[in-house]
């Protein structure tokens, strides 16, 4: 099988080439992976040559910068959104569809690290709006600080994102999309629907257990240009299986899937239905492919490192829920 059939998601940005690339890793070019010959399919600005002639060096780190909580607002189910000023140039990637950054307090140590999906990305105002729910003593420490470290922007919180985004960076127009959130899932949901802006319908169906529906009115996009539906996964899916998912999507007319949920429902609704794009619910801890905390291996010994494979479709993905 062709071991490069998907892209990184960092692959021809201003963050290639990466710290993979010093350590023989790259998940796209054969040479800076080990290989004496060329033979990947990409079809951007040549990986290897950028980086010999850059010197053998990491291209724009995403370096840590302490940003001030300028709003904090409270929501049943234990969940915030802490308003972030961070500047408009950062802001404008972080509207970027499936856009995480990584929060700690700045008196704590690296590792109380936690990637957070941006809700909201306010360009003009130079800010972002991050959904918190507190869980445990990484997210307790966030919701507690005035000033918090951000390192970003990484964009691979929404697996298979560029089957969607298409290579010109604009939504397809002929995509009929169905989204499917349930919980604090609705936060990429939110990015998506706003970077989409209307240029296609996209119908949305929120789960709004664990989530307050305070949050989904304030923070779901005036753009959207199709019906909001509230539906219950877990009656849906005792008493109907996944009957009722697969007759919306039918009756709808739609092309495209994107399902932001948990791993179960993923895996349920990926049994029956195919998916597009879907929640990148694997263990996030680095984002640059380093630790290997976010690791999956298909049944041919393939490694992914699914902080950045941007593949919506890996053989015996479903597996692992």
């Amino acid at each position: 099988m062709d071991e490069n059939f998907y892209d990184c998601i960092d692959c021809g940005t201003e963050n290639c080439p990466c710290y993979l690339a010093l350590t023989g890793d790259c998940l796209v070019c054969s040479r800076l992976s080990g290989k004496d010959c060329c033979d990947c399919d990409w079809k951007g600005v040549c990986v290897y040559n950028e980086f010999i002639q850059g010197g053998k060096r990491v291209n724009n780190i995403r370096n840590e910068f302490e940003a001030q909580v300028k709003e904090k607002k409270k929501y049943e189910e234990g969940t915030e959104v802490l308003v972030l000023e961070v500047g408009r140039g950062f802001a404008l990637k972080c509207s970027w569809p499936g856009s995480y950054v990584f929060l700690r307090c700045r008196e704590d140590e690296s590792f109380y690290s936690i990637p957070i999906s941006v809700l909201k990305s306010d360009i003009r105002g130079g800010k972002i709006h991050l959904a918190v729910k507190e869980l445990s003593a990484k997210s307790k420490r966030i919701l507690t600080a005035d000033t918090l470290v951000v390192r970003g922007v990484y964009r691979n919180g929404i697996l298979g994102i560029k089957d969607i985004i298409g290579t010109r960076g604009r939504v397809d127009t002929a995509r009929k999309i169905m989204i499917v959130t349930k919980g604090i899932g609705f936060a990429p949901a939110a990015l998506l629907i706003a970077w989409i802006g209307g240029r296609t319908q996209s119908d949305i169906f929120i789960d709004k257990d664990k989530i307050d529906e305070k949050l989904i009115e304030e923070y779901l996009p005036e753009c959207l240009n199709g019906k909001v539906s509230y539906i219950d996964l877990r009656r849906e899916f005792e008493y109907k299986k996944t009957e009722r998912v697969s007759e919306i999507y039918r009756e709808g007319g739609h092309n495209t899937l994107v399902v932001l949920t948990s791993d179960y429902y993923l895996s349920e609704i990926g049994k029956v239905l195919k998916i597009d794009a879907k929640s990148n619910n694997y263990r996030l801890c680095c984002g640059e492919g380093i630790c290997g905390a976010c690791s999956y291996t298909d049944d041919f010994g393939r490694t992914f490192k699914m902080c950045k494979c941007s593949a919506s479709e890996i053989p015996g993905i479903f597996d692992k829920f």
